[in-house]
């Protein structure tokens, strides 16, 4: 761009001083507004700065000097820009040209306000280094800098959207030859003209650029105006032609073409402009009647297009199926003439006021006849039509549907409704039918008596309804009926407690649906049933019960433990109090087992459980964990030794002789204890094993207290998530990459980033090591996001058709800021979005569902690529692939390692085909040999990755597999070079 700059500004000068110091036309700023509007934003600073320097350099060797030229630089690029500015500003597609008023803001932007803001600077710089006047320079600035933008700046849009390229691709020879000529015309005519001395015949080159611009569009109108100035400018300013007749200097005479070439272009640019918004029109209106028919020719419903006095003038093939007839046949015919007697009436008063204008559209059903003589239900839809400039009804077009079957089910399905009614009012169940208007409820007897009631012992109304519901249950009922009412579910089920006359309450499922509406859409009339569940409801207790107690002993079982424990310690933060966990084990239970059997050992158990309950305060909780395991919750503890004094009592009372059968028994029991203020409950109970197992150590049945240090493991923990920390600061992580194939052509399409952690001392560690204690410490936020930067930047890089997949923890997606992080990397890197491709587990979704699917959709929005990780490991709730549309889906190794078993095959292929349905790629992971590769590839797998394609790469290595393996090449084997280099071997 500032080779060209410089070319056509020393041009121009050097014309300028040619012409006695009257600038012809300048060229270089058409040519830079022109890059500026077809440019981002971002790029203008290099541009502008290039053509600044190009426009000094130009100046101070063919024009005015050293000293004059950076300000005459500065002023070109500043008029450039601020045409470039209005243009994008003014028109949506700057240089399209697509009407008469995109040409005049093109024009009045280029040619008018950006020479006239710069014309005063330009000619005080050129007036102080000359001696022209201010005034001459300024109408010279003026009018070269408009007649570059008029004349040069189109073709420069024409050149810079291919416009001219594309017009050679789609052009056939007779169009070039045409060109040639008009081309060859337009030179003929300007020359005829400049090389004569007759005024009148100025304008004559008008005609044949008309005409070019009329066949050919923008590039005919553009390249006319070029062949009249080539012609005119040199004619005119040796004296040639008509406009030597007229007094006046060189300068003056150039002046004056440049206004005739300023009119011609205002006269052809416009014709251009609206001959291409007239195309565009005709080729739109092509494509509705194209569309139009296309949709009338191959639907099954009846298209008819009729005059206002109701005459068919067209009508769609379907006629045969629907009618009978061949549309040709009802062409001229009247619909009346086809209707039954019964309907007749209403239907033709509905045409009637269609074809008056009174109503624009209606839908009416009545029976038509049909060729054979057979009576067939037609729903007809009506929409009048218009004269658009009068507004006057010029017809109607109708659309006929056959509705037999449909009239046929409904009045089946009004039967059945009627038998059900019967059924239900004679049956069991309590039949009720509310007005919703009126409030009024009709109840079946059997309603009645399923309550103890009597028929007229309560008022058979929607608030003797409202009365009896149990409070507890009340709101939930009054939202589920108030949903179903506004349409927001097609049913309407509850189940809910009703007072009885007794008092008590009875268990009711209800059921109903609006079967009445109103125009409007309210509704009129619900009917439902009640059924009494009051037995279901006792078993599910029952069962409820047994799901989360120990059935031997009767106390909570370790899911309940865990629930309480929870809410312990939520409690316990909010009340900022401490609590105890003691974690119980029987000794000798063992051999109580084995030598008395185990009905003794359940003996045993009953009597430690009773035992333990014993000692317990209110607010506690005792559970039985398993085996000869229990555990306390002691839920409130001020001090540690009341923990002490419970666990010291505990021992006491369980080491008294157990009375089983007449036979005394003996067992110890060994505590760990576990105070926590603020701890997870999870590691409340960690700490209480823990302290349990050193309670055993010490000789049994005695009682620990957690210490830190009990644990060489969490020693090390803690030496880790030092050097963790450390690691994370100083970035001493890498990325290793393993390639993504494409079955399809064997390629490399992506490669995963996979993150290592090089230790000074301990070598590499697995990622499995220190991955949970990032996501346990938050340290995976910093690691996850120089992650991103990392495989960002280094994908950057890479061929443009090759991907990067970045893993993404649960913990980043509970942190706000993910999508500005991605942002973030994307800038810094420059890497397109579609390039990067986010891995997710199901876990994510799991934690918070609606948070983690409003992350992804913003995600989403960016452009990056969602793929959902080792699928099939975790929950896989098809509820997630149908609330987000992922991008691929990523079958777990553990499937293709076992795929040559059949069950595990039919996993495959549903997950295949599910991943499909929903318009996802599919990835299988881990495969490792040949014939995984022909099973993964016959199940519809789309990529694969693995060993058998290579192990993760570090970073060099994985651009020499790109370059070994180029995207595009052939591709004999899905197997890519180094991994056959490998089988070879």
């Amino acid at each position: 761009m500032a080779c060209g700059y410089f070319a056509a500004a020393a041009l121009t000068v050097w014309l300028t001083r040619f012409s006695g110091g009257v600038a012809f036309v300048w060229i270089a700023s058409a040519l830079l507004t022109s890059h500026l509007c077809l440019t981002p934003r971002k790029d203008w600073r290099p541009a502008l700065i290039a053509c600044g320097v190009a426009s000094a350099a130009a100046t101070s060797l063919f024009g005015l000097g050293p000293v004059a030229a950076p300000f005459l630089a500065v002023i070109n690029v500043a008029e450039s820009a601020i045409g470039a500015v209005l243009l994008r500003r003014w028109i949506a597609r700057p240089g399209g040209f697509e009407s008469i008023g995109e040409v005049a803001r093109f024009a009045f932007a280029t040619a008018l306000v950006a020479p006239l803001a710069t014309a005063p600077f330009g000619a005080a710089v050129a007036t102080a280094v000359s001696s022209t006047p201010f005034l001459a320079n300024a109408m010279n600035w003026t009018a070269g800098h408009a007649l570059g933008a008029l004349t040069f700046a189109p073709l420069a849009f024409l050149v810079g959207r291919g416009e001219i390229a594309e017009w050679r691709r789609g052009v056939e020879a007779r169009g070039v030859i045409e060109a040639f000529g008009l081309s060859a015309a337009m030179i003929v005519v300007s020359f005829a003209v400049f090389a004569q001395a007759t005024l009148p015949l100025l304008f004559l080159p008008l005609l044949p650029a008309l005409i070019a611009t009329f066949r050919v569009g923008r590039l005919g109108a553009v390249a006319s105006v070029l062949i009249l100035i080539a012609v005119g400018a040199p004619l005119s300013v040796y004296g040639w032609g008509p406009l030597p007749l007229l007094d006046g200097s060189m300068g003056f005479r150039i002046q004056f073409f440049q206004f005739y070439v300023a009119v011609v272009v205002l006269t052809v640019m416009p014709a251009a402009a609206e001959l291409q918004h007239r195309r565009r029109l005709f080729a739109s209106l092509q494509e509705g009647e194209k569309r139009y028919r296309l949709l009338a020719e191959n639907t099954t419903d009846v298209i008819i297009w009729s005059k206002p006095d109701t005459t068919r003038r067209y009508v769609s093939p379907a006629a045969k199926a629907v009618l009978g007839y061949d549309p040709e046949e009802l062409v001229g015919t009247k619909p009346l003439d086809f209707v039954h007697p019964d309907d007749r009436a209403r239907y033709g008063e509905t045409l009637r006021s269609l074809s008056a204008g009174l109503v624009n559209q209606a839908v009416t059903r009545q029976r038509y006849r049909r060729k054979d003589g057979s009576w067939v239900w037609i729903e007809a839809s009506f929409s009048s039509t218009h004269d658009p400039s009068t507004g006057a009804a010029t017809g109607y077009v109708a659309s006929l549907r056959d509705v037999t079957a449909h009239r046929a089910a409904d009045d089946a399905l009004r039967m059945s409704e009627e038998r059900l009614a019967l059924a239900l009012d004679s049956g069991s169940d309590g039949l009720w039918d509310w007005d919703v208007t009126t409030g009024g409820v009709q109840l079946s007897d059997h309603w009645f008596w399923m309550l103890g009631y009597e028929p007229g012992d309560i008022e058979p109304h929607i608030r003797t309804w409202d009365a009896l519901v149990h409070p507890d249950d009340a709101e939930r009922a009054r939202r589920l009926l108030r949903d179903h009412l506004k349409g927001l579910s097609p049913t309407y089920e509850c189940e809910y407690r009703l007072r009885t006359k007794s008092g008590a309450f009875a268990w009711m499922l209800a059921r109903g649906k609006v079967v009445t509406r109103a125009g409007d859409g309210r509704a009129l009339r619900v009917v439902g049933t009640h059924i009494d569940i009051t037995r279901r409801k006792v078993a599910e207790h029952q069962i409820e019960h047994m799901a989360l107690h120990d059935a031997l002993t009767g106390l909570p079982n370790r899911v309940l433990f865990r629930q309480r424990l929870t809410l312990s310690v939520a409690e316990a933060a909010c009340e900022g109090h401490a609590l105890a966990m003691l974690a119980c084990d029987l000794d000798r239970f063992k051999s109580v087992n084995d030598t008395r059997g185990h009905l003794a050992g359940d003996a045993v158990l009953r009597a430690v459980a009773e035992r333990l309950k014993s000692v317990l305060r209110a607010g506690d909780t005792v559970a039985r964990l398993g085996g000869d395991e229990f555990a306390v919750i002691l839920a409130r503890i001020d001090r540690p030794e009341e923990a002490a004094r419970i666990a010291a009592r505990l021992i006491d009372l369980v080491g008294q002789p157990i009375d089983v059968d007449g036979q005394l028994t003996g067992v110890g029991i060994s505590v760990g204890v576990a105070l926590g203020q603020g701890d997870p409950a999870e590691q409340i109970f960690k700490n209480a094993d823990m302290a349990l197992y050193r309670a055993k150590a010490a000789g049994r049945n005695t009682y620990r207290f957690f210490e830190q240090g009990m644990d060489a493991a969490l020693v090390a923990r803690s030496l880790l998530e030092v050097d963790l920390r450390d690691a994370v600061r100083r970035d001493a992580f890498e990325l290793h990459y393993q390639p993504v194939i494409a079955l399809g052509t064997g390629e490399p399409c992506g490669f995963e980033a996979l993150l290592r952690w090089p230790h000074p001392t301990r070598g590499m560690i697995s990622p499995a090591e220190f991955i949970p204690l990032a996501e346990e410490t938050g340290l995976i936020l910093p690691l996850g996001e120089w992650a991103l930067r990392e495989a960002c930047r280094e994908a950057a890089g890479w061929p443009r058709d090759i991907r990067v997949a970045v893993n993404v923890s649960a913990v980043q997606f509970q942190r706000p800021g993910l999508a500005q992080s991605v942002i973030d990397a994307l800038d810094m890197s420059g890497l397109s979005p579609d390039r990067l491709e986010l891995e997710i587990t199901e876990s994510v979704l799991m934690e918070n569902a609606e948070g983690a699917v409003s992350s992804l959709m913003r995600l989403r929005a960016l452009g990056v690529r969602i793929a959902l990780d080792d699928f099939g490991t975790g929950y896989s709730s098809l509820s997630y692939l149908r609330r987000f549309p992922f991008n691929k889906i990523k079958i777990d190794r553990s499937f293709i390692a076992e795929i040559e078993d059949q069950e595990t095959a039919a996993i495959v292929r549903a997950i295949v085909g599910l991943g499909r349905r929903n318009g996802a790629e599919i990835t299988a992971e881990g495969v490792e040999t040949d014939r995984q590769l022909e099973l993964v590839r016959q199940e519809g797998c789309t990529e694969v990755q693995g060993f058998l394609f290579s192990r993760p790469l570090t970073s060099e290595a994985a651009t020499r597999f790109i370059s070994q393996n180029p995207v595009g090449g052939a591709a004999p084997d899905v197997r890519c070079a180094p991994a056959r280099a490998a089988a070879q071997a």
